[in-house]
């Protein structure tokens, strides 16, 4: 599953981070002026959901934010996303807060 030009490109581009286990992966963004990470994508296969490894992923992001010296983990699920109810979910049992929302989106974030 991984390419390195894909990664080449989320970094230079779009100044994403990109980290891949065997089920899934996740990108991430570091925000310095706000001394935070933004979770841009989370995707697990299939065959790999519902038995918690989204939370892998996202504990591997918070490592790395520790790592940086992040305070806060923030996430938007898009309610038109067609798993939007189980990404929430997940964000919310892994200590997500809901900060603001509106009709196309529900924006979340983590203390570190």
């Amino acid at each position: 599953m991984e390419s390195k030009l894909y990664q080449d490109y989320l970094k230079e581009y779009r100044g994403q981070e990109y980290l891949e286990r065997d089920f899934g992966f996740i990108t991430y963004r570091h925000v310095a002026a706000t001394n935070s990470l933004f979770i841009q994508d989370i995707y697990v296969e299939p065959e790999w959901r519902s038995s918690g490894n989204a939370k892998l992923l996202i504990d591997d992001v918070e490592a790395k934010g520790r790592e940086l010296g992040c305070v806060v983990l923030v996430g938007s699920v898009y309610v038109k996303n067609p798993h939007a109810t189980n990404s929430l979910k997940c964000l919310l049992m892994n200590g997500g807060r809901i900060v603001s929302a509106d009709t196309e989106k529900i924006n979340l974030c983590k203390e570190l």
